[in-house]
């Protein structure tokens, strides 16, 4: 063999050999738990220095160690109670119903904000305008910016049809607020003064819902959560209220009026049948107070009258005690997170003009 060849068969087999070894395919190891062990190999087929060891099978945690995916639920609690929660809550009904009255007896012992811009409710004159009075409730850790806004009775006219239109105008302003300031280049600290509820008094006839209640609550129902009150509940005996709060039901339900569907059960401890007594009260007949008397050594909030008096925290008496446990303790978050499906249907109106 010459030169020639010989050279050429060299090169034909490291060809071979090259080719061999860069298209055989390479095992593919299994994802497995690992870990760095801190002692040297002592076989000829470990890694020569400190060798990273791979299991065949995954470790199980120990049952003393923690993710700490727990303290998730304390996180969001800390960052949601590191600024006040915002309320909003408007009062409608017809002139003389003791709307105002009522506020205080619901929220009672509160002291209007600096920031207030009109005179305090606590006084409890007529109100012939929309009034906005702000306060500030703080128990324990928790802080809440309540917004009353106090609207002027209706009824009083021949001609009531346009006493609705500055209440609507005010709920869309609000909306509308809220709008410009998500939409901004940087929609930060947005403060939510969007009404998220609005208390409805009907006035205590016994008989049926007058027709400026029904017109009226069927328009401020497409516009925020809704929830109707008798007004003045200890002018009708127990029997009448009993008729009338079925016949407006039944009113507005003939009608499309969609009240605001309190939670179906209790968002602490409470027993689910006391919950149910509460909700089965709706709509709620209402008293609010104006003197105290002492009791066992307790203060009595009550009304009094020549025959006698009522104790509005008294089941037995009027359903303001029931209201107040449903509003407050089991509903406030649920009505701000309705409030945001009232404002997309705003929002979407808004985006198609």
């Amino acid at each position: 063999m010459n030169t020639i060849e010989r050279s050429l068969k060299k090169f034909t087999t490291r060809t071979e050999e090259f080719i061999v070894n860069k298209c055989t395919p390479t095992k593919i190891n299994t994802p497995r738990r690992i870990h760095f062990d801190s002692k040297s190999s002592t076989s000829d087929d470990d890694d020569r220095d400190n060798t990273l060891n791979i299991d065949s099978k995954m470790e199980p945690l120990n049952k003393q160690e923690s993710l700490y995916v727990i303290s998730l639920s304390q996180q969001i609690r800390t960052k949601f109670l590191s600024k006040p929660f915002e309320f909003t809550l408007m009062v409608v009904g017809q002139s003389g119903l003791g709307k105002s009255t009522f506020i205080n007896s619901l929220f009672p012992n509160i002291s209007a904000d600096e920031t207030c811009t009109t005179e305090s409710i606590v006084s409890c004159p007529e109100t012939t305008s929309i009034q906005t009075s702000k306060y500030k409730l703080i128990e324990n850790d928790v802080s809440v910016n309540l917004t009353i806004v106090d609207t002027p009775g209706f009824g009083d006219y021949i001609n009531n049809s346009d006493c609705i239109d500055p209440i609507e105008n005010f709920i869309d302003e609000k909306y509308e607020e809220y709008f410009i300031a998500e939409s901004s280049i940087y929609p930060r600290n947005i403060i939510d003064q969007r009404v998220h509820c609005c208390l409805y008094f009907i006035s205590p006839t016994g008989r049926a819902m007058k027709q400026i209640d029904i017109n009226f609550m069927e328009k401020l129902h497409r516009k925020s959560p809704i929830i109707p009150l008798i007004a003045k509940a200890d002018s009708l005996t127990k029997n009448d209220l009993s008729k009338f709060k079925q016949k407006i039901l039944e009113t507005m339900d003939s009608v499309g009026i969609q009240m605001y569907p309190f939670p179906d059960a209790p968002v602490d401890n409470s027993s689910l049948d006391q919950y149910r007594d509460l909700k089965s009260r709706i709509p709620f007949g209402v008293v609010g107070h104006d003197s105290f008397f002492e009791k066992d050594d307790q203060s009595i909030r009550c009304r009094q009258y020549p025959w006698g008096m009522v104790e509005i925290d008294n089941l037995d008496h009027c359903d303001t005690k029931a209201f107040s446990d449903l509003f407050i303790k089991h509903s406030l978050v649920d009505l701000i997170s309705r409030t945001a499906d009232f404002y997309e249907n705003f929002r979407a109106k808004k985006l198609l003009e």
